[in-house]
């Protein structure tokens, strides 16, 4: 049995194959250059939105200099920097959406600022580098069975 049938007439036949072969190439090269160009790189919504917040409003009491609460903002250049210490920026998301910070003695940012300090935080929370080392996580102690409890117990004595 043949590939091509020759009732179509091969030569006919062999053309249609290969015109269908490359028109489903470019369908699918088209696909791909769309998708490519579909994946624009976003900015760092850390440095873009909440590193300017930072450094008005929270950097006079949260830097090198005897640092309030022992948290110290001047460390934190890039979201790399940042997700490092991720329990800090948990709570203080928390803090700013509690109202606890800044604290009642200091002057308040306007509320939109606390608003998009705190979403960037959060976005800055939910972009995690996938590409980097897998934590190990907990090992668990596994129990022996019946006779590996058996050998282990002989070998021991």
């Amino acid at each position: 049995m043949s590939l091509f049938p020759q009732s179509l007439g091969g030569v006919l036949s062999v053309r249609r194959f290969i015109w269908a072969i490359l028109l489903g190439l470019a369908v699918q090269f088209g696909q791909y250059l769309s998708a490519e160009e579909s994946v624009a790189p976003q900015p760092d919504p850390f440095t873009s939105r909440a590193l300017p917040i930072l450094k008005q409003h929270c950097l006079r009491c949260h830097s090198t200099d005897d640092p309030s609460g022992d948290v110290d903002f001047t460390k934190f250049s890039d979201s790399k920097s940042a997700l490092e210490k991720r329990k800090v920026w948990e709570t203080a998301i928390r803090l700013i959406e509690r109202g606890e910070m800044p604290p009642k003695d200091e002057p308040r940012p306007p509320a939109e600022d606390l608003t998009a300090l705190s979403g960037a935080l959060d976005a800055t929370l939910k972009n995690y580098d996938c590409t980097g080392e897998i934590p190990a996580g907990r090992v668990t102690i596994r129990r022996l069975n019946r006779t590996e409890y058996n050998n282990t117990i002989r070998d021991l004595t």
